[in-house]
């Protein structure tokens, strides 16, 4: 497939799933904001792929110091 193509099927982001994540994230037993950057980047996710609760399979941990 060529780059044009890959670019044609870049969709906007869903509203409705970032929605349900936002939604999902006030509900989860934590004070609001306290996952910082995390919780922005997983409401990013939900609206990338329209689902408002995703699961990652394979789940990686790096640690720098």
């Amino acid at each position: 497939m060529e780059l044009k193509a890959y670019l044609d099927s870049i969709q906007p982001l869903d509203a409705a799933a970032i929605a349900k994540a936002r939604e999902r994230q006030a509900q989860l037993a934590k004070p609001p904001g306290s996952l910082g950057r995390l919780e922005d980047l997983s409401v990013q996710l939900a609206g990338i792929t329209g689902k408002g609760h995703n699961k990652i399979e394979k789940k990686h941990l790096l640690v720098f110091a």
